[in-house]
C-alpha cells in the first residue's frame, strides 16, 4: 500500500472515530507531518452547567446565531483566546444563546480546514427554565453586561433582550444588525459595522459625537447600557471615548474594557480610544 492511500484511510479512520464517539485525539495520535496540524494539545471542556449545545435546526433557523459565531471567529487574536470563554445573547425567537470557545478538530486531508486541532465556537442553548421573551435571562443578568463605573451609571454589554426591564435610563444599540424599539428607555441608535475597513471620516464623527452624547447622560445622573452584538467592540469604542469624555485618561479607558470586557480588539477602535484625551 503505498503512502499516499495509506493517507487517505488513516485520516477517515480517525475522521469516523471523531463522528462516533465525539473525542477529538491527542495531537501524538495524528497521522503524517506533525507542523500542519494545528495545536500540539487536547482540551476538552464540559458543556457550562445550565447550558446545552445548540441544534443544527436551531443555528439554521437563526441567521443572527451563525453571524455572532463569524465574528468572533474574525476576531484579531480569536486563535489565542481563552478556551471556555462564553458569550450570551437573545436571538430573534427571544430565547438566550452563547458563543462559546472550544477547541474543534478538522481530519487531515479533509475539505475543513484548519486541519486538526484548534481553535473553534460552538453555539449553546441556555437550559434555564423560563427562559423567552418577556423573562429575564439568568445568564444575561450575570453575563450580559459589566459595569464600567463604580456608581453604576455606565455599563457594557451585549443586545439586551426584547421586552425585558434592565436596570438602565439609556440603552445604546451599536449593532448595525440589532436595533429594535426598547419602550420604556431612551434608546441610542448608533449602528456600526465592525467587520469592514477603518471607519470612514463620517463614522468616526458619529462615534465620537455619541460617546459625547453619552457621557453627558452620565454626568446628568442616568444609568447608561452600551450594547452591541457580543459586548466588546463597537460597544467598547463608544464606552471607551465616554469615560474619555468622563475624564479617563485613553489608555486606561482602553484597558478597562479590555480587562471587563474581553473588548477593543478591533485595532481601528482601539487606537481611537487611546488616542483620545480631555
Amino acid at each position: 500500500m503505498n503512502k499516499l492511500l495509506w493517507f487517505s484511510i488513516g485520516s477517515a479512520v480517525v475522521g469516523t472515530a471523531l463522528l462516533l464517539t465525539g473525542k477529538r485525539p491527542a495531537r501524538k495520535d495524528l497521522p503524517g507531518p506533525a507542523p500542519q496540524y494545528g495545536e500540539a494539545v487536547a482540551v476538552d471542556l464540559p458543556v457550562p452547567s445550565g447550558w446545552r449545545r445548540a441544534t443544527n435546526s436551531e443555528v439554521s433557523t437563526l441567521p443572527e446565531l451563525q453571524v455572532a459565531a463569524n465574528a468572533l471567529r474574525n476576531t484579531p487574536g480569536f486563535s489565542s483566546m481563552v478556551y471556555g470563554t462564553l458569550t450570551p445573547l437573545v436571538a430573534s425567537d427571544g430565547k438566550t444563546y452563547a458563543t462559546w470557545i472550544e477547541q474543534h478538530y478538522h481530519p487531515p486531508g479533509g475539505p475543513a480546514q484548519p486541519w486538526g486541532l484548534h481553535h473553534g465556537v460552538t453555539i449553546l442553548a441556555s437550559t434555564a427554565p423560563g427562559v423567552g421573551v418577556g423573562d429575564d435571562p439568568p445568564m444575561y443578568r450575570s453575563n450580559g453586561y459589566s459595569y464600567l463605573l463604580k456608581n453604576e451609571r455606565l455599563a457594557q454589554g451585549s443586545a439586551p433582550p426584547p421586552d425585558v426591564r434592565l436596570p438602565f435610563d439609556v440603552i445604546v444599540l451599536a449593532a448595525e444588525e440589532y436595533q429594535p424599539d426598547l419602550p420604556g428607555y431612551e434608546v441610542l441608535h448608533v449602528p456600526l459595522n465592525d467587520s469592514g475597513p477603518p471607519p470612514t471620516h463620517d463614522e468616526r464623527f458619529s462615534i465620537y459625537d455619541n460617546a459625547a452624547r453619552i457621557a453627558r447622560r452620565v454626568r446628568a445622573g442616568k444609568r447608561v447600557l452600551v450594547t452591541c452584538w457580543q459586548g466588546r467592540n463597537r460597544s467598547g469604542v463608544l464606552s471607551g471615548l465616554a469615560l474619555v469624555n468622563l475624564g479617563v485618561p485613553g489608555v486606561e479607558a482602553a484597558g478597562i474594557i479590555r480587562r471587563i470586557r474581553n473588548g477593543l480588539t478591533n485595532p481601528y477602535f482601539y487606537e481611537m480610544v487611546v488616542r483620545s484625551s480631555k
